[in-house]
């Protein structure tokens, strides 16, 4: 329908109205045709309707209908002139403006507009027809396509749609429907439903959608004889073909990934020590993405431990614990997914960039937690206490020492002396470290500080490769969530006393 607006405006008056006239399109050759003059908002009574002649073209008023609506409590009304109309034959004829003229001496216009004359829908016969497509129909995996649904119905009452996407297919957008009118080959109207579903699929091979449509109509002239009747209509089948991927240039780690995707790597810290672990997320984004697979990653001077996954919303996340074992810069490489671009119909890698870990030293408070314990404080002597002895009394002759007593106490002395300083000498009795790895138990952060403390003291090579051993199942633990699992018998090798 075209639909053309004229807007009143004169000599300063005060008050506005707008006129539309509302013509078929097409307008069917030597057909009756319904077109329709609107006056919105008059503020004065339409006395007269002023129809242009046109060469090959009959018009003339019909029904005239007035309405009035309350919207947000304002009031509006309208005055609505039915005109009808036929035009001789097909081709385009030029409408000029239709002059509307009001009791109060103003004048409203139409603009100047077209009328396309056409013939109408031969297709259009009884009182429901539907069709099918799929634009365009052929497509490779991940390319779009749009499921297109035309639905003409005569007279009647669509309740559900006789038609839907095929099983397989992955929606890329919401479903859209269109209203519309359109016109048999004998000019009659009928109502138009245009319904389209964007869509793609992820695997290849022939999709074929088909159905039946169903149409409610009411029929019967009084209140007493009013019935429904049900119309049906074959919809003929439409096929899409969506052809396999190419072979060529297909990497070997493609999983059936489809574009557009991108890829993106993220460190939970950028410095940490050694020791200390650090999380890695590498997030996957665009459609299908659960069909991804954990890439492999190596970090030279790292432990790498896998942890969870999500797949969500559009986004695949994977995670990891990183555990550095070197001080300096560890480089986090760049991670690839490869994936098939519908539209340049190559295959493609969605690349993060490398990342740059910076690992410090290992704290001094973590190697002083298990070892040697600090010297013990030389003993002081402390002279005797007790009651003091009177002195002789006057006359009282004091005992003296047998000749053999003083050398025997000077040999007691020195005997005792040389006991003290070779005791001395001995210095403080150090820890039984590798007894501290049986007491840390199966704590993960006891038994990392305890191995800590004794690899200077390990010596042999099996003792170094045990302790490795219990380093990894210790990391394994604390940062990838593994089970420590039976370590007695690393313990008993690192049972190792200085």
């Amino acid at each position: 329908m075209v639909r053309s607006l004229g807007i009143w405006l004169l000599m300063g008056l005060v008050w506005s109205a707008e006129v539309a006239l509302d013509l078929p399109d097409p307008c069917i050759p030597g057909a009756v045709m319904q077109a329709s003059l609107t006056v919105t908002d008059p503020e004065s009574q339409v006395t007269k309707v002023e129809l242009p002649e046109v060469p090959g073209l009959t018009w003339q008023l019909g029904r005239t209908s007035s309405q009035t609506r309350v919207v947000n409590g304002q009031a509006s009304s309208s005055l609505t002139v039915g005109i009808n109309l036929r035009a001789a034959k097909a081709g385009t004829l030029e409408i000029p403006p239709i002059t509307v003229r009001m009791r109060n001496g103003s004048a409203l216009s139409t603009s100047a507009t077209t009328l396309r004359v056409a013939p109408g829908e031969a297709r259009l016969t009884g009182d429901l027809m539907g069709e099918v497509a799929f634009e365009p129909a052929t497509i490779v995996p991940g390319e779009s396509t749009t499921l297109t649904y035309r639905l003409w119905v005569r007279r009647g009452e669509v309740q559900t749609l006789g038609i839907n996407p095929p099983e397989g297919a992955i929606s890329l957008g919401e479903r859209q429907i269109a209203k519309g009118r359109a016109f048999d080959a004998q000019g009659q109207e009928w109502t138009l439903l245009t319904v389209t579903w964007p869509l793609t699929f992820a695997e290849p091979g022939p999709r074929t959608v088909r159905g039946q449509q169903e149409v409610l109509i009411s029929v019967g002239d009084g209140f007493f004889d009013q019935r429904v009747t049900r119309h049906q209509t074959a919809i003929a089948p439409a096929t899409l073909t969506v052809a396999s991927l190419p072979e060529v240039g297909r990497p070997a780690d493609f999983t059936g990934l489809i574009g557009p995707v991108t890829a993106t790597s993220a460190l939970e810290r950028e410095r940490v020590s050694i020791g200390e672990g650090v999380v890695l997320s590498f997030t996957v984004s665009g459609r299908q993405v659960e069909l991804v697979k954990r890439p492999a990653l190596v970090i030279p001077g790292v432990q790498v431990y896998p942890k969870d996954e999500k797949a969500e919303g559009g986004h695949h996340v994977f995670r990891w614990d990183l555990v550095p074992t070197t001080p300096g810069n560890a480089l986090v490489p760049a991670l690839a997914v490869p994936y098939f671009d519908p539209a340049g119909k190559t295959y493609r890698n969605a690349v993060t960039q490398p990342l740059t870990l910076t690992i410090l030293p290992g704290r001094a408070r973590d190697l002083g937690a298990v070892g040697a314990t600090s010297a013990e404080p030389a003993p002081v002597a402390v002279a005797p206490t007790g009651p003091t002895l009177p002195p002789p009394r006057h006359g009282q002759v004091t005992p003296r020492p047998a000749p053999w007593l003083a050398p025997a106490v000077f040999v007691g002395a020195l005997i005792i002396g040389l006991a003290a300083g070779g005791w001395a000498r001995r210095g403080p009795r150090q820890a039984h470290r590798g007894r501290a790895l049986r007491t840390a138990g199966k704590d993960p952060a006891a038994l990392a500080t305890a191995l800590l403390a004794l690899r200077p003291a390990l010596t042999t090579e099996a003792q170094r490769t045990a302790a490795d051993r219990l380093q990894a199942r210790i990391d394994g633990t604390r940062f990838g969530g593994q089970a420590l699992g039976d370590i007695a018998d690393l313990v008993t090798t690192l049972e190792v006393v200085p």
